[in-house]
């Protein structure tokens, strides 16, 4: 699904509380929302996706060169990462907010929570932060929880928790398969004719098999390194479903807002949406409050996010060990 809506920025500073801020404009959030939040796969920011997003915004293909190479410098959530799906590897998965001031934030304390074995990413909000945690199942998950309390500590305001939603199929993975998941998650700089050579495929074969790996649900794509963010009011809208049907909430998003991210789970539909001003959001969730099917619409201000550069490798480790537990 795109999203796209050309306005006037809001100016108000945002700050993590550490971070050097990094400015960013519409242009750029619609920009980073095709790779995120559009509808087609791309291999990360390659010359063809950036040709692909260039027709899609009506867009010269060098504005988009330019503008992806200042941001991936920038380290303004690029390069585009491709990773392993919770959902799909049968994980339980948890999600926790809590208050924090900004002068308690620090580098020590997100690299504490990386210890624990699953967590990522760390969302920062204007009031707090949050974190997602994946386990083997709901014990493990309700262990992992408590062990953020007690870094962090202070109690939660909250869990929201979700069993996995089925069992990994297995047999849909080849061994060819489980290799090449081996190198897009270790090496995901590694350009695709390379990475064919290595495998001793066709680069056409490595893009059929990421893009069925991706319809799949195993792959998803996602941004590599985090952000203090300057610029659009984004926000992070927690909708609580009803119903299974969101088409009626896609286009209400398309028609009020821009989106940077995309993401479902139990019952329930993420939203991180960007606007001119902060106010717009807030008159997107009571609109968002009405809809049918919608139980309820949670907005926080959105500043950035920390992703944990191990938890591709510890969920490409589960997989081999799940994977030749199957096969054999």
């Amino acid at each position: 699904m795109s999203y796209h809506r050309p306005r006037e920025m809001d100016r108000t500073p945002l700050a993590t509380g550490f971070l050097r801020p990094r400015q960013v404009d519409l242009l750029d959030c619609r920009i980073l929302g095709e790779f995120f939040a559009g509808d087609t796969f791309f291999w990360k920011t390659s010359e063809a996706s950036r040709v692909e997003a260039a027709a899609k915004l009506n867009l010269h293909r060098n504005t988009i060169r330019t503008r992806i190479n200042r941001l991936t410098v920038d380290g303004v959530l690029l390069p585009a990462e491709i990773g392993l799906s919770s959902e799909a590897m049968g994980l339980a998965i948890g999600r926790v907010f809590f208050p924090l001031p900004s002068e308690q934030r620090s580098h020590t304390l997100i690299e504490a929570l990386f210890h624990i074995e699953g967590l990522s990413p760390v969302m920062v909000y204007e009031n707090g932060w949050s974190v997602t945690v994946r386990a083997d199942d709901a014990d493990s998950l309700g262990q992992k929880l408590r062990q953020v309390e007690l870094i962090i500590g202070r109690r939660t305001a909250g869990w929201e928790a979700h069993d996995p939603p089925h069992q990994p199929d297995y047999s849909k993975l080849s061994r060819t398969d489980i290799e090449l998941l081996s190198h897009v998650v270790c090496r995901s700089e590694q350009p695709p004719n390379q990475l064919s050579a290595e495998l001793g495929v066709s680069p056409r074969t490595v893009f059929r098999r990421v893009a069925r790996l991706r319809r799949e649900g195993f792959l998803s794509l996602r941004p590599s390194r985090g952000a203090d963010l300057i610029g659009p009011a984004l926000g992070y809208f927690d909708l609580e479903l009803s119903g299974n049907n969101t088409d009626h909430i896609d286009r209400l998003a398309i028609e009020r807002a821009g989106c940077l991210f995309r993401h479902t789970s139990e019952r329930a539909l993420h939203l991180f949406l960007f606007a001119s001003t902060f106010p717009e959001l807030e008159e997107l969730r009571l609109s968002f409050s009405t809809l049918k099917g919608v139980a309820k619409a949670s907005l926080r201000r959105f500043f950035g996010f920390h992703p944990n550069p191990q938890l591709s490798k510890w969920m490409l480790r589960k997989l081999q060990r799940e994977w030749k537990l199957y096969s054999h």
